[in-house]
């Protein structure tokens, strides 16, 4: 190309002096042009050193407190001057090539959006791994990128209205879908690969995870009509069906729940070990995948009991 891009990278950030100090630090080692890159940190109300450390290396610190995800990504948006806009998140340390890599993949004609996989740290438990290892570091065309490794170009992001502000969860989600609906392809490229550091580390922060943070429930028309959201329901309707069969002594009933409840992760992780390279990979990879989906959808079902809960508390 015959002139690089300048590029904003937008953090959002809340109380995220574990792990920012890292992301930040492999920021400023990507092998681009120092000059042509700049670092926002949209922070939503930290109440530690997250401001402090972001100054620390040099990156602008905007206050984005009280705003919903989409919003503060947007904030960070709003005071970028660059020409690519790559958004991450606190947790991730990026490689050498990130940023080279999604500006050159941006380039290609029809590329609406850029990522690449999330990996496991080298140092992570099994259920990151095994959450992780299945993804792929071939360029390849995806449905979605996630938020926390999602380069657009500015002109794009402006003229699609940036992220939904008004959803609590999937922002990434919903700007994917408007990407693509204009005709345009989202790609994971090898050398924008990155490390989750923050990951669940185990079964039941996994649960607890979708819990608090689980994808868009309802009211979303688009998401109930999503594979994993109606998954996610089937799995709550076997489990309240399942608490009235023993309830009832309706042990046929029970059954056939305690069915549903063993092949709706199964079909899930079936999927996602289907994606590696070996057989034997990938039979090892869905026995290590289907407690990961079983606790996902556990966590899934309660947030679900979480929202009719609030929703009866409104309507008093």
């Amino acid at each position: 190309m015959d002139l690089l891009p300048t590029v904003s990278v937008v953090i959002p950030a809340r109380n995220a002096s574990k792990y920012l100090r890292q992301c930040l630090a492999s920021l400023t080692s990507v092998e681009y042009p120092r000059h042509l890159v700049e670092i926002i940190v949209a922070d939503n109300g930290s109440t530690d050193d997250t401001a402090e450390i972001a100054t620390q290396y040099g990156a602008a610190v905007y206050d984005a407190s009280g705003l919903k995800v989409g919003g503060v990504r947007n904030l960070g948006a709003v005071h970028a001057k660059g020409d690519v806009l790559a958004f991450t998140d606190s947790d991730i340390v990026v490689g050498t090539t990130w940023i080279a890599s999604a500006v050159e993949a941006l380039e290609v004609g029809g590329v609406g959006a850029v990522g690449g996989v999330c990996r496991a740290p080298e140092t992570g438990t099994w259920v990151e791994k095994a959450w992780t290892t299945c993804s792929s570091d071939s360029v390849r065309y995806t449905n979605c990128l996630a938020g926390s490794n999602f380069i657009i170009r500015r002109e794009l992001f402006e003229k699609l209205g940036g992220f939904d502000e008004t959803i609590v969860v999937a922002e990434d989600d919903d700007l994917s879908r408007r990407i693509v609906s204009q005709e345009l392809v989202l790609l994971n490229a090898p050398g924008c690969a990155v490390t989750h550091l923050g990951y669940p580390a185990t079964l039941g922060a996994l649960a607890i995870r979708q819990v608090l943070f689980g994808g868009t429930v309802v009211p979303c028309p688009t998401g109930l009509l999503e594979a994993m959201n109606l998954l996610s329901m089937m799995f709550c309707l076997s489990l309240l069906v399942l608490v009235a069969g023993l309830v009832m002594g309706q042990y046929l009933l029970c059954l056939i729940s305690l069915m549903v409840l063993f092949l709706v992760p199964l079909v899930v992780a079936a999927k996602k070990a289907a994606e590696g390279n070996e057989f034997y990979n990938k039979i090892w990879h869905l026995g290590m995948l289907w407690p990961i989906y079983f606790s996902y959808f556990i966590g899934r079902s309660l947030r679900y009991t979480k929202y009719a809960v609030a929703k009866r508390q409104d309507l008093g």
